[in-house]
């Protein structure tokens, strides 16, 4: 509920940019911009870092594709970054990048997901680790990211491919 006027002015915002154009690319005005500025907003993440989140997501997970892989999963190279997720050296950036982000919040009274993190103890009553904080955060910033992105790309898909239930869906929004 704390999100809800911000959602209603993201999905405004993207939708008019987007709808504005005489064609555009949903994955990518839509599909991928809007996750990831939600993403940005619960983390928050500079506005200008969101388009960082995308490329580092796009490195990670695409690890088979050279025209996004900084290096091919079963190529040779790869074996040096056989223990980062994905064998990918973007990994790496990620985590120093969660890692500036939580030194900045350690201590602080923020209550985004990643002051949270830093500054309260868990219900078990473990800490999180450094290490299990890199890849928390990787985790939230590459999949929190890529499956967002992928239902609402499927979606829009799935309603193009079956136009009775996007006139379905239209007569009745609940």
């Amino acid at each position: 509920a704390g999100y809800a006027t911000f959602l209603r002015g993201l999905t405004a915002r993207t939708l008019d940019a987007a709808l504005a154009k005489v064609t555009f690319d949903f994955v990518a005005e839509i599909a991928a911009d809007f996750p990831i500025n939600v993403l940005a907003r619960m983390l928050d993440v500079p506005e200008g870092d969101t388009q960082r989140l995308i490329d580092w997501g796009n490195r990670i997970i695409a690890n088979t594709d050279p025209e996004y892989a900084d290096v091919l999963l079963h190529s040779e190279e790869s074996e040096k970054y056989r223990d980062l997720p994905f064998r990918s050296p973007a990994s790496l950036e990620v985590f120093e990048y969660g890692r500036e982000l939580a030194a900045r919040r350690r201590g602080g009274t923020g209550t985004d997901l990643i002051s949270k993190l830093v500054n309260q103890t868990p219900m078990d009553g473990e800490p999180l680790s450094d290490r299990d904080f890199d890849n928390y955060f990787l985790l939230l910033v590459v999949a929190g990211n890529e499956t967002t992105r992928h239902a609402i790309t499927h979606s829009m898909r799935t309603l193009i491919d079956h136009p009775g239930q996007a006139d379905r869906l239209r007569a009745d929004l609940d």
